[in-house]
């Protein structure tokens, strides 16, 4: 096919294996960038173009729409996001789990301001329009779209208060959400094992979802319990759903110990919800592997307050028990995430720190021997309050084979769960899910093991996640849509990181185009700065 604007391209990607996003298979053409837009794919080896990439060898497919990250914030200090679209990512989605940049108002404010939350960052902005404008004056290389996340409103009236809200601070809460779906907001999230998320019913989250619904978005849920408790919690996701009339996704549907081997199981609940005409759909990790900070193991209770409340109760003996016997007695039914259930059980070695440095890549049973302490769960709570709660670490609470079913289903898109960070930034890296995941599916799941086609993993990755966000200009490579496109060598992209030394860009990836831009040419990041902020069309 021809360019029929006969005008000199700008970019011209020859020779190479396109595939279109729409899971068809690929086949061997050319693309043509004009103006930051596709306008044409087909046989153009006679077209002129200002600059030509030759992709013989290699996959020319739609960047990668990374579903499920966090850290927005953080693109203003680090605009370049290179963990991100050193992998292949172009469109990354913010505000999940009940976290999000906005809004910051009433009494959040003065915890943000206190506790430096935001590592790094100069808050200075309240709503989604404010910081979205911050943005877009800094300039980012990615284009970013926002949910709002429940606890974040919640926070922005109530702060950190394990209560119900009164129909007033109701009232407040919906208006927030109104305003952030109003200013570009893609949907709605919660986070309902992490405070002060957790603390909110299914009432309260019913009515900031009919919000969301208004204007056309979608409900994003970390659901209340992914362990033992985790088929009442996806119902409630569901029953949220079909109350409302909001399309649900299910944030990481990962089952975690002691619930594996039920993950089929789940997904039967999505495809009868489907088949009642409930748009449901679910994101993965790609890894056994999560992360935790801080109390994050420990019962919501315990961390109501925030970290110097935290803290506090545990240089008191009794509340400190009563936090050690409520985790081994409910695991992760009162909140401490999947990583509850481990210490419930004992399972010391499958809990480890990377964070402080000096019991770094210690296991809870190692980190008790170096410090003589008899229970290791005594040693990390003797650890949290040496270190003011400045504490990180990783849990393997997920079977692989788990993870290869959800990788594998057609309905499940992947994500990284992590931030744009730097090799070279002053945010320390969670996880090397943060710099490899998509490199992880294309060369581990797809290359290596074949659980699944790379037309199927392309699609996953970029037109299924681009319909569950609305996008009708992204997400596929067709003549006038957006030119976000990811080129890579199928028989060398790999993740190069590892739990040890997780700050490692993949390899394989030769170029990313963003908005018809090089971000990365040749696996290196060119400085340019074409991303944008995506607003849902329904906010505008």
């Amino acid at each position: 096919m021809q360019n029929k604007s006969k005008m000199t391209n700008d970019l011209l990607i020859t020779g190479g294996q396109v595939f279109d996003g729409t899971g068809s298979p690929g086949r061997m053409a050319d693309v043509a960038i004009l103006d930051g837009k596709i306008v044409a794919i087909g046989s153009m080896r006679d077209e002129k173009a200002k600059r030509m990439i030759d992709a013989r060898g290699l996959v020319v497919c739609p960047g990668f729409i990374d579903i499920h990250a966090h850290g927005e914030e953080q693109l203003l200090i680090t605009p370049l996001a290179e963990a991100k679209l050193m992998q292949g990512i172009t469109t990354m989605v913010g505000g999940n789990c009940g976290i999000s940049a906005a809004p910051i108002q009433g009494p959040l404010t003065h915890f943000v301001n206190q506790s430096g939350v935001f590592t790094g960052v100069d808050v200075d902005w309240s709503t989604f329009a404010e910081f979205f404008q911050r943005l877009e004056t800094n300039g980012i290389a990615i284009n970013l779209a926002c949910l709002v996340g429940n606890a974040t409103v919640r926070a922005s009236v109530l702060g950190m208060e394990a209560r119900k809200p009164t129909q007033l601070e109701m009232e407040e809460m919906k208006r927030l959400v109104a305003e952030a779906m109003q200013q570009g907001g893609f949907g709605l999230s919660s986070g309902l094992v992490y405070t002060p998320g957790s603390f909110a019913d299914t009432e309260e989250i019913i009515e900031l979802a009919r919000e969301a619904a208004k204007k056309h978005g979608f409900y994003a849920s970390h659901v209340r319990g992914m362990a033992r408790p985790i088929f009442q919690a996806v119902m409630e996701a569901i029953n949220i759903g079909e109350e409302t009339g909001i399309p649900v996704q299910i944030s990481h549907l990962n089952p975690g110990y002691p619930s594996w081997g039920i993950v089929a199981e789940l997904v039967e609940f999505l495809e009868a919800a489907r088949d009642r005409g409930l748009n449901i759909t679910a994101d993965t990790l790609l890894y056994d592997q999560s992360i935790f900070s801080g109390g994050g193991l420990l019962p919501n209770w315990a961390n109501e307050g925030g970290l110097p409340a935290l803290l506090r109760r545990l240089e008191d003996p009794m509340i400190r028990q009563q936090i050690k016997d409520d985790t081994r007695l409910h695991g992760d039914q009162n909140g401490g995430g999947v990583g509850g259930c481990l210490i419930q059980d004992g399972k010391w070695n499958q809990i480890w720190f990377t964070r402080p440095e000096r019991v770094s890549m210690k296991d809870m049973a190692e980190l008790a021997q170096s410090v003589g302490a008899q229970d290791p769960f005594d040693a990390y709570l003797d650890l949290l309050l040496e270190e003011k709660g400045n504490v990180s670490g990783i849990s393997r609470p997920y079977s692989q084979r788990d993870v290869d079913y959800t990788v594998s289903h057609p309905l499940i898109m992947p994500g990284t769960d992590d931030r744009p960070v730097s090799r070279s930034g002053s945010v320390l890296p969670w996880h090397t899910r943060g710099y490899g995941s998509f490199a992880r599916l294309m060369g581990w799941y797809v290359r290596e093991r074949k659980l699944l086609s790379l037309e199927q993993a392309i699609r996953k990755s970029t037109s299924l996640p681009a319909w569950r966000l609305g996008l009708t200009d992204r997400g596929s490579l067709k003549e006038g849509y957006c030119a976000d496109v990811t080129l890579f060598n199928p028989d060398s992209i790999q993740e190069t990181g590892n739990t040890q030394d997780p700050a490692q860009y993949p390899q394989g990836i030769h170029s990313v185009i963003v908005n018809g831009k090089v971000v990365v040419d040749q696996g290196e990041h060119t400085g340019e700065l074409s991303g944008r902020v995506l607003r849902h069309a329904q906010g505008k």
